[in-house]
């Protein structure tokens, strides 16, 4: 949703900041919240209707949307089940944090 407001760019810099106080009074973990954040803004990024990196990469390419949408669909639907399981099981993601005592 803040993908068709902000750019890539804006929206760690403004959104992020709002959502930390509410992720620690929920306890998540922010290194867990940072990733599931990027990882959403970079699925934001191939997605319409904002989706700069499709619509760039059709231009460049000088193939239809449709066209190309058709043939990113598997991969957008792995990247979906990535994002389930990064928001799902933490421990994807603070595996190796953990292992090397950085948390």
């Amino acid at each position: 949703m803040a993908q068709t407001i902000f750019a890539i760019a804006e929206n760690p810099i403004l959104v992020l900041p709002i959502l930390m106080p509410l992720t620690n009074e929920l306890g998540i973990d922010p290194v867990h919240f940072g990733v599931f954040a990027t990882f959403n803004l970079v699925i934001g990024l191939i997605t319409p209707p904002y989706g700069t990196a499709l619509f760039t990469g059709s231009i460049v390419l000088g193939i239809p949307i449709e066209r190309k949408v058709k043939h990113m669909l598997p991969f957008f639907l792995a990247a979906l089940g990535v994002l389930m399981l990064i928001t799902y099981v933490p421990e994807t993601v603070l595996y190796l944090p953990r292992l090397m005592d950085l948390l």
